[in-house]
């Protein structure tokens, strides 16, 4: 030294963490009969709550811009680690009238000191949209009691098909056994 040297003050103690979260198990389910899914992940990380995101793509990935207002549960700020975390999310609310086989969820978990880790579901289903009934076509053959009725059904999954007859040109109905 060249005659330079000063004092040094101590610091405080402080923590260094360059170790990211680790999100694991991310997966999506559409709720049986209703509009709303469920996701679930592992999250693990070693010092503290974790502030954690979620992400919804409706093109297996390759954007993520699905509106998310709805989401509750396990998903914001504080959330401890753990395993078989939960978030809902309301699809009729943020995402109706839709159709899209290749859904994709990511989740994200982000420490204190900015340091994160994802995890992204495999692709789902997601069906907001009530199946359409169109071109609907009745013909009774001649000289028999039959009836004939034919119609276009548009939806992604299953449905079930309740035929209502009127006889007084729509004023009441009766469902068909």
């Amino acid at each position: 030294t060249k005659g330079n040297q000063g004092s040094y003050v101590a610091s405080a103690d402080f923590t260094v963490d360059t170790k990211d979260p680790a999100v694991s198990n991310a997966t999506a389910l559409q709720d049986s009969g209703a509009d709303t899914f469920t996701f679930h992940y592992d999250v693990t990380e070693d010092l503290g709550n974790l502030t954690i995101s979620l992400e919804i793509s409706s093109n297996g990935g390759s954007t993520w811009v699905v509106p998310i207002t709805s989401a509750s549960g396990d998903v914001g700020a504080g959330i401890t680690v753990g395993t078989n975390k939960t978030i809902t999310w309301n699809g009729s609310v943020d995402y109706n009238n839709n159709e899209e086989q290749d859904m994709k969820i990511r989740i994200t978990a982000t420490d204190s000191h900015t340091n994160s880790g994802n995890a992204s579901s495999a692709n789902f289903d997601l069906d907001t949209f009530a199946p359409r009934v169109t071109s609907i076509s009745v013909a009774q053959v001649a000289g028999s009691t039959n009836v004939t009725i034919t119609y276009n059904l548009a939806d992604q999954n299953n449905s079930l098909v309740e035929l209502d007859i009127s006889e007084d040109s729509g004023a009441t109905w009766a469902a068909t056994d």
